[in-house]
C-alpha cells in the first residue's frame, strides 16, 4: 500500500501473514482501498482486457477484478485471505471468478493472455515470483506488475493533489482520515518495506529486460512486459 509517511526501509518486506489481511477485509476498500483506487483506469488501459482472459494474483476484495471483468472474456482473481475472497464473491458476476489460491499453488501449465499483480510483489521474492508469473502468461501476452514506491516529501504532496483533483476534497478527506484512523493499516505499516522508484527500476530492469518500466502518480512503479510468441 502506498505509505504517506516515510518509510522504515527500502527493502523488500516479508508477506504479512494471512490473518493480518482477514482482519482487514471487512474495512478494506474504506480504508487502504481509497488510496489504490486512482490507479485502476491506467491498469485497465495497460490490460486492455477486451476479450482476455485474465489472471489477477493477489486481488484482495476483488474491485480490479470485476472492472477488468466488465470487458475480458473471463478474470480469475487469486488470493491466499479466506476473508479477502469471501469479500470479493460478495460480488461476483459471470466473467469474474475468484479463488483462496496462493500465486505458488497456481497450475503450471495454466495460460493467460494477461496476468496482473498489484501491490503484490514487494510482499515476497520477487525472482520467485516472476518466475511464476512470466510462466503463467501465454505467447504474446502481457504481464502488469503495479507496485507502491517509497516516495519523497514531494512525490507524496504531488500524489495527494492528484487523488485531490481526480476525486474532490471531501475524498481527499476520507482517505486520510482513514489512513490515520485504521488500526489494520497502522499494523500493516510496521512491516512494510518498499523501494524508492531507482531502485524499483534497477531491480525490474534487470529481472524483465525488455519491459517498459515507469512511475505513475507519483508513488507508484509500474511494469508492463509482453512475452515473446
Amino acid at each position: 500500500m502506498p505509505s504517506i509517511g516515510p518509510s522504515a526501509g527500502d527493502c523488500l518486506s516479508v508477506s504479512p501473514p494471512d490473518d493480518e489481511w482477514d482482519a482487514w477485509a471487512a474495512t478494506y476498500e474504506r480504508t487502504a482501498g481509497l488510496f489504490t483506487r486512482i490507479n485502476e483506469p491506467l491498469i485497465v488501459r495497460a490490460v486492455s482486457p477486451r476479450g482476455k482472459r485474465i489472471l489477477d494474483v493477489g486481488c484482495g476484495t476483488g474491485r480490479l477484478a470485476r472492472l477488468l471483468g466488465e470487458e475480458a472474456r473471463e478474470v480469475v482473481g487469486i488470493d491466499a485471505s479466506l476473508r479477502m475472497i469471501e469479500q470479493a464473491r460478495s460480488s461476483q458476476p459471470s466473467t469474474v471468478r475468484f479463488e483462496v489460491r496462493s500465486l505458488f499453488d497456481l497450475d503450471p501449465s495454466e495460460r493467460f493472455d494477461a496476468v496482473v499483480a498489484c501491490y503484490v510483489l514487494h510482499h515476497m521474492d520477487s525472482r520467485e515470483a516472476l518466475a511464476v508469473l512470466c510462466r503463467a502468461v501465454a505467447p504474446g501476452g502481457l504481464l502488469v506488475i503495479l507496485e507502491p514506491l517509497r516516495g519523497r516529501l514531494l512525490d507524496r504532496i504531488a500524489y495527494l493533489l492528484l487523488v485531490w483533483r481526480r476525486f474532490g476534497s471531501r475524498y481527499l478527506f476520507e482517505a486520510m482520515r482513514a489512513k490515520f484512523s485504521s488500526p489494520e493499516w497502522r499494523r500493516h505499516d510496521l512491516n512494510e518495506r518498499i523501494l524508492p522508484y531507482a531502485a524499483f527500476e534497477s531491480l525490474y530492469a534487470g529481472l524483465l529486460p525488455s519491459a517498459e518500466i515507469r512511475r505513475v502518480n507519483a508513488l507508484f512503479g509500474l511494469v508492463v512486459w509482453r512475452k515473446g510468441t
